[in-house]
């Protein structure tokens, strides 16, 4: 060494009273971006992930149109034929009425009879909005349900060209966004279809079941009769019968069977899953993942799957020119 020159400090010099491990933050993912959002990001994004969004959708609603078509249908059949039996009997009393007394006086005999007895009686336009009503709602359920199944159908081809036999150019790409444009429009519809009639009919069944078999008159008796047998039920049955199970009232069974209103309303959100998704997609782009809460929460799932990588046992390697070393026996204990 030569002289005058500083001698060289040795590495635990740096390390005065520490372990010999480094310590630091090594590197960390930055969860940040610009608030202005990239179109492009937006698309591709929109592209990989809002066709699988609309295909569950329609396939859930699919389910629960034929699931509530059925159920529906038991009730459907049963209270059509009952409006329209009970509407050709009103339609004859008020003609006989009108041929006797006139269109002046059955208004005011209708009006007698009501302040006397104490009687509501049906009329010939309420029991044709009745039917009218019964006959769109079962239509919309299987027309919807038909529409549903056909584009999901066509939607999961389109995925499987895309994600599985790796179609691409811009006649497929077109042919996706097309479809999903289709789908989109659907969806606008059919939420518009299951505001009205569905949900509208949803919650004028059970007081429709109640004008027809307990508030108002007239009513066919053997057609109840038909209902009680087809149901297994009675209109007036006794309490302490039903109390213990030995009898089932057929109006609980009628409002139960019909159209529920909180089925519809589900499928209504269901409708708008993928429109909400869309947005929240470019929301998050936009201000939510730059959010303080939003970043530690992402770098603590980040930091926990990191954690809960398992780390592989390596066996010791041996080469063939110096194979592995058998302990010897211990001759005091052979």
């Amino acid at each position: 060494m030569e002289a005058g020159s500083e001698s060289p400090r040795s590495i635990r010099s740096y390390h005065k009273g520490g372990s010999g491990t480094l310590t630091g933050g090594g590197i960390q993912k930055i969860y940040s971006g610009s608030n202005i959002p990239n179109l492009k990001e937006y698309k591709r994004k929109l592209d990989s992930r809002l066709g699988q969004c609309i295909l569950l959708c329609l396939i859930t609603l699919a389910t629960l149109l034929c699931l509530y078509g059925f159920i529906h249908g038991a009730v459907h059949d049963t209270l059509y034929t009952y409006v329209n039996r009970t509407h050709q009997i009103v339609h004859e009393l008020e003609t006989a009425v009108d041929e006797n007394f006139g269109g002046v006086r059955v208004q005011n005999e209708t009006a007698e009879k009501e302040m006397d007895t104490g009687k509501k009686w049906l009329t010939s336009e309420e029991l044709m909005d009745y039917s009218q009503l019964l006959t769109k709602t079962r239509s919309t359920i299987w027309h919807l349900f038909g529409f549903n199944l056909v584009l999901a159908f066509i939607l999961a081809a389109v995925l499987f060209l895309i994600h599985f036999a790796n179609a691409e150019g811009t006649y497929v790409k077109f042919l996706y966004r097309g479809v999903l444009i289709v789908c989109l429009l659907f969806l606008v519809a059919q939420f518009l279809f299951l505001l009205h009639p569905c949900l509208v009919a949803a919650f004028t069944f059970p007081s429709m079941v109640d004008r027809l078999f307990v508030e108002a008159y007239p009513r066919d008796e053997y057609q109840i009769r038909g209902i009680e047998d087809a149901f297994s039920c009675q209109f007036n049955p006794n309490p302490h019968y039903v109390e213990f199970g030995l009898a089932s009232p057929c109006l609980l069974k009628l409002k139960n069977s019909s159209l529920p209103a909180y089925g519809v309303v589900l499928m209504m959100l269901i409708t708008l899953v993928p429109f909400v998704f869309a947005v929240f997609t470019y929301a998050w782009s936009v201000c939510i993942k730059d959010k303080k809460v939003v970043q530690n929460a992402r770098r603590r799932v980040e930091l926990n799957n990191q954690r809960r990588v398992p780390i592989p046992n390596q066996p010791p390697e041996y080469s063939m020119s110096s194979p592995p070393q058998t302990r010897k026996a211990n001759p005091e204990f052979v």
